[in-house]
Order: C-alpha cells, then sequence, then structure tokens
C-alpha cells in the first residue's frame, strides 16, 4: 500500500512539474526601429526534393525495387542476419517474371536443430513478404551460419508462386545440420 500511495505521490509531482510555466514577459522593440521579418519559400523547395524523390522512385528498376523490399524486410524482421548477396534473374526467359536469390547469413551460435528452425522460419517469412510483390514466381534463399560452418552455404531453401502464396518446394541442408 505503501508502494502504490508512493507511487502516486510521484506521478502527481512529474505532472505538477511538467505542466505549463509562466512565460516570462518579452521585451518588446522600441517603437522608432522598425523589425524585418524574413520569410525563406521552403515550400517550394520541398516541393522540388518530393518530386526529384519521386523520379527517382519511378525510374527504379524493379530489380531495385525488389532488392530494397528484401533489405527492408532483412533490417527490420531477421535478427542477426546480414545479406551478402541478392541476385535477381528472369524466370524462364520472361520478361516481367523473376527469381530472387538471396545470399544471407545468420550469425547466432544454436543447436544444429534450432538453427534449422530458425532459418526455415525466417526463409518462409521472407517468401510469405516477397509473395506481395508481383511477378516474383521463384524465391531462393541462400543461408550461411558461421557457427557451424563458415564462409559456405549449409541451407537452402526454395519456393514457387502459387494462388495461395508461396509454397515450398525444395529443402537442402548440408551434412552438418543434418
Amino acid at each position: 500500500m505503501k508502494r502504490l500511495f508512493y507511487i502516486g505521490a510521484m506521478s502527481a509531482l512529474l505532472l505538477t512539474a511538467c505542466g505549463e510555466e509562466k512565460a516570462a514577459p518579452k521585451e518588446e522593440a522600441p517603437a522608432s526601429e522598425p523589425v524585418e521579418v524574413k520569410e525563406e519559400p521552403v515550400s517550394a523547395k520541398t516541393e522540388v526534393e518530393t518530386q526529384e524523390n519521386e523520379d527517382v522512385k519511378e525510374s527504379e528498376s524493379t530489380d531495385e525495387k525488389i532488392k530494397r523490399e528484401l533489405e527492408g524486410i532483412v533490417s527490420k524482421d531477421l535478427n542477426s542476419t546480414s545479406i551478402t548477396e541478392i541476385a535477381v534473374n528472369n524466370y524462364q526467359g520472361e520478361a516481367d517474371k523473376y527469381i530472387v536469390l538471396p545470399h544471407l547469413v545468420w550469425d547466432v551460435p544454436n543447436s544444429k536443430e534450432t538453427t534449422v528452425e530458425m532459418l526455415e522460419m525466417y526463409s518462409d517469412h521472407i517468401a510469405a513478404n516477397l509473395y506481395e510483390q508481383e511477378g516474383i514466381e521463384e524465391i531462393t534463399v541462400f543461408w550461411e551460419v558461421p557457427y557451424h560452418l563458415e564462409g559456405e552455404n549449409i541451407a537452402k531453401f526454395n519456393y514457387m508462386r502459387n494462388a495461395n502464396g508461396m509454397a515450398k518446394n525444395d529443402k537442402w541442408l548440408d551434412s552438418v545440420l543434418q
């Protein structure tokens, strides 16, 4: 009960201390001296910069958009994961269809079983998120895990687009993980 009272008292004190401060009276400039205010056209500069950014996004190739999307997924959602390479190739020679080949490194010391579970979960997450990118027909995620085998691919997960999402088509694990 004492703690509850103490927390309430401290909260009230903080709220009171953070309240509005009374402003000190401003000194007014003498009436004989004119005050000059310069206004800069900030909005014009902002509009130009915004237009330039939109032009860059429009001129960005589909390959670059896919790579940027994948980089965002990895940096935002996959802990202790880095990208060594991302290849985006035409899928079976078709112009607007792609296969994405990310090469990733997961740098966490774990058991074989946990490593396999994490790599599969992360690969599934990548495939599910890239499904929303139009034109991606296939994804093959390559993994290196330095704790188990440094400098070599240790696992590969392949996904194919179908009507319901990206379906896991193939899974390969190095003998180190078996």
